[in-house]
């Protein structure tokens, strides 16, 4: 069953909305393990790809290597999407910080997208497919 079923809703959004908008439940899991350890990893793997300038970008035809500026705004935007995670699993749910989480979250996004479109733009230009 795909993201497009009437079981979703329809569309990708109402998905991504109910699990995005507002601020998310106080559990263990979500808190710690969508707030701490896979934003943790997130960043990991994010900022070797920056200080390496090299990563692994997945490709129509296999594993595509991806090099200098094009590597580093691709750990940019693994660190900004762990920052998202973090922001909205961790900080949503603690009360001293849930006044923050919401323009935390703007705030990587800002940083995603642009690095985001950076990686594409050059893949494309690249001939990835």
């Amino acid at each position: 069953m795909g993201y497009f079923s009437p079981r979703f809703g329809g569309h990708v959004a109402n998905v991504t909305q109910d699990v995005f908008a507002g601020p998310p439940e106080r559990t263990v899991g979500r808190t710690w393990i969508g707030g701490v350890v896979v934003p943790l990893a997130m960043a990991v793997y994010g900022l070797s790809c920056c200080v390496t300038a090299s990563a692994s970008f997945p490709a129509r035809h296999g594993i595509e290597p991806l090099l200098g500026a094009a590597a580093v705004a691709y750990g940019i935007a693994w660190l900004s999407a762990g920052a998202f995670l973090h922001f909205h699993f961790f900080w949503g749910t603690v009360d001293r910080l849930c006044g923050l989480s919401e323009p935390g979250k703007i705030a990587s996004l800002a940083v995603l997208a642009p690095s985001a479109l950076y990686v594409l733009f050059k893949c494309v230009t690249a001939g990835y497919g």
